[in-house]
């Protein structure tokens, strides 16, 4: 939003990806009328995490547990072959980063996650869900899909055949 004021930039689509999704979901409802529209592309909200188990998490031996957890669930890099229909289209930054994440980038994102920030109501604009067939990541199916769609009123939803999590790199 400040970069946005910054630029003086009226208003904006609110485009995001994987965990992005949850990031401009939030994004549009602080800039209200300024959003222009909503583009969802395999991506969800992180859940909502309560208060007690979040306290629980938190303690020094847990959230180790976690970190290493996520990191090998997230950041591994066989998820490649989860989450790209054809892996020969994977970056080789990317390849890069999940082989040797930044310690700070995964704490963050492990952070936001355990933070259980509450959802943001659907957003006024219009919403568009891409959604790559193939993406094969825990949760990411096309239930997940209709279920990102079911929550936006109104919201349309596209599929594309021989994609995976990141159907705008494959296709």
């Amino acid at each position: 939003v400040q970069l946005l004021d910054a630029l003086r930039v009226p208003g904006a689509w609110c485009v995001g990806n994987s965990f992005g999704a949850a990031v401009v979901w939030q994004l549009a409802d602080r800039l209200g009328a300024r959003c222009s529209g909503v583009v969802i592309v395999n991506g969800m909200a992180p859940p909502e995490v309560p208060y007690l188990a979040r306290l629980v998490l938190s303690t020094p031996p847990v959230w180790q547990l976690i970190t290493r957890l996520y990191r090998k669930l997230a950041f591994a890099p066989a998820i490649v072959e989860r989450a790209y229909f054809d892996p020969s289209l994977v970056p080789a930054e990317l390849t890069r980063v999940l082989a040797d994440p930044p310690r700070a980038q995964l704490k963050l994102l492990l952070g936001l996650v355990l933070r259980g920030a509450r959802t943001a109501p659907s957003p006024s604009a219009p919403v568009l869900v891409l959604w790559g067939e193939s993406d094969r990541l825990p949760g990411t199916g096309p239930d997940r899909a209709r279920k990102v769609q079911e929550s936006a009123p109104g919201a349309k939803l596209v599929f594309f055949g021989s994609a995976g999590h990141c159907p705008q790199m494959e296709r």
